[in-house]
């Protein structure tokens, strides 16, 4: 995008997570439920981003998608109390950020890549017979160029599980 378009998609981000925080937190006043919130990942992280890295040299593409989950992110917690009384925050962000700084602390050998076979990344037929060549989904981070793989997933509801049952 150009200097103006990602500043407006930046604003724009900014707003939606502003926007989402106020409603966590109107749903949560008045002894309403209790909920688990998590933050989105980092786009910048996924095979899709490298990709388009890539294929869009001279933009930047990395930062400007960090950018992008950055202002998401912040806008939400800054919106949301930060007493964890009513709401449990996981931070999915930090979690990827976490796993793809030191893949080996998260049982992890692959971290860019996608396990899945490109023609089954939009279905459900991603199975073990249809991954890509060398392709663990054991220990690879992203079953697609933008969706988690299973253990990103058994961590994501491990940290949820803990924050649900671990918050005043």
């Amino acid at each position: 995008p150009t200097p103006s378009t990602a500043t407006a998609i930046t604003n724009e981000l900014t707003r939606r997570g502003e926007l989402l925080g106020k409603a966590i937190t109107a749903l949560t006043d008045n002894d309403g439920p209790n909920i688990v919130v998590s933050t989105i990942p980092l786009v910048n992280l996924t095979p899709w981003a490298r990709q388009w890295n890539i294929d869009r040299p001279g933009i930047n593409a990395l930062n400007v998608l960090n950018d992008f989950s950055e202002a998401f992110n912040t806008a939400l917690r800054v919106n949301i109390p930060n007493d964890g009384s009513r709401w449990a925050l996981v931070g999915l962000d930090a979690l990827l950020q976490a796993g793809v700084n030191n893949p080996g602390n998260y049982g992890l050998n692959n971290v860019t890549d996608a396990v899945c076979d490109p023609l089954t990344w939009n279905t459900a037929n991603c199975t073990t017979a249809t991954l890509v060549t060398n392709g663990n989904p054991n220990t690879w981070l992203w079953a697609s160029n933008k969706w988690l793989g299973w253990l990103a997933h058994d961590r994501l509801g491990s940290f949820a599980r803990s924050r649900a049952g671990g918050n005043p």
